[in-house]
This record gives structure tokens, C-alpha cells and sequence, in this order.
């Protein structure tokens, strides 16, 4: 007699059609060599040159925060406003340096915030790194003599 589970054939090991996002073979690897792979990314040129651009939420996972952390950094002014934004009317097909759309940040201006969470060991998840004043403000210090135009 044939095993009872051989009729049912190659089914998925999990209710529904939806695969488990919080599984192993599910959940993306991390490349912690390179942070900008598998970002999504907006192509631009700009002045004739080619630009990858970064939105702030491209920004805040590269650099393993959250989207309001960085807008929270650009209201205190510990990063400076992105160079670009998108047209309002149009989404992000229309790089404008004066409207009013989405941030977006050169990958020059999102490896500076990156090298600057480096150097100061505060990246990654908390520590007690985080609390110490000082390593905020040489974070700031590096961004401001760093940031690019």
C-alpha cells in the first residue's frame, strides 16, 4: 500500500499561498561589504553626468536606521538638506534642485553619512556608544566637512 502523504504530491510546507516572511531561505541576506547592493536606486543625469540618487528611505537602510531618524537629523541640522528632490507633479522622473518633492541624495552624500557612522562606532544596532555626546558631534563634524556639493 502507498504512503497516504503520496497523493497530496510536492505540497509547500506552510498553510496558504503566501510564503513565511520571517523564514531563512525568505528573508534577504545582508551585505555588509557592500551596503548599497539590492537599494533601490533612481538614475538621474545631471548636468550631462550620469547620478545614482538615493531617497531618504533608501538612505536610512543603508545606513540601518529608520526614515524618521534621518529626517530628524536634517531637522536639527546634524546632516544637510539633500542637493535634489523630485517635481512634485511628475514623481521621480524629474530631478529639480528647487521643488518641493521626495529627498534624494547623491551616493557620494550617503557614503559620507555612512563613513561617519563608521568612524564614530555608531552604527549597527544600540550599544553604549550611542550615549556618549561626543562621538555625535565629531558624527557632525565629519558630515560638515565632508559633505558634498
Amino acid at each position: 500500500m502507498k504512503d497516504i502523504l503520496d497523493v497530496f504530491g510536492e505540497l509547500p510546507n506552510y498553510p496558504g499561498k503566501t510564503k513565511p516572511k520571517n523564514r531563512p531561505d525568505s528573508v534577504p541576506e545582508k551585505h555588509y561589504e557592500d551596503p548599497f547592493i539590492g537599494v533601490p536606486k533612481k538614475v538621474a543625469t545631471i548636468k550631462g553626468v550620469t547620478t545614482d540618487l538615493y531617497t531618504i528611505g533608501a538612505l536610512a537602510q543603508i545606513v540601518g536606521r529608520k526614515t524618521p531618524t534621518v529626517r530628524k537629523w536634517e531637522r536639527r541640522g546634524w546632516i544637510p538638506a539633500p542637493t535634489y528632490r523630485t517635481s512634485k507633479a511628475s514623481g521621480a522622473e524629474v530631478v529639480n534642485a528647487e521643488q518641493k518633492g521626495y529627498r534624494l541624495y547623491s551616493r557620494e552624500q550617503v557614503e559620507v553619512v555612512l563613513q561617519a557612522l563608521e568612524l564614530n562606532e555608531l552604527l549597527g544596532t544600540r550599544n553604549k556608544s550611542w550615549q556618549i555626546t561626543s562621538k555625535w558631534v565629531s558624527f557632525i563634524t565629519h558630515i560638515q566637512a565632508n559633505w558634498p556639493k
